[in-house]
């Protein structure tokens, strides 16, 4: 699996988005790294701690990605892809 990183600007909630499995909460003071599955991509996300107050390891929710704060890159030149 690749993991993809994002600093911050995904929602996670219970009612909209793509389905996600929480597998590890890590609180580092004033955030929250999260590790998650949607299908089989794992994802890393780091969150301020008190966007996500009410989810924990293991719980099933929803990920919205903002399309604005989405960038892809070339596997070969490593390059954006725009």
């Amino acid at each position: 699996f690749r993991r993809v990183l994002f600093r911050s600007g995904i929602e996670i909630s219970d009612e909209k988005g793509f389905p996600a499995m929480l597998e590890i909460t890590e609180l580092l003071g004033n955030e929250i790294l999260l590790h998650f599955k949607v299908a089989n991509a794992a994802f890393l996300a780091r969150q301020t701690s008190f966007s996500l107050t009410k989810h924990s390891s293991g719980d099933r929710v929803k990920v919205l990605f903002p399309p604005e704060r989405l960038y892809f890159f070339d596997k070969v030149s490593e390059k954006v892809i725009t």
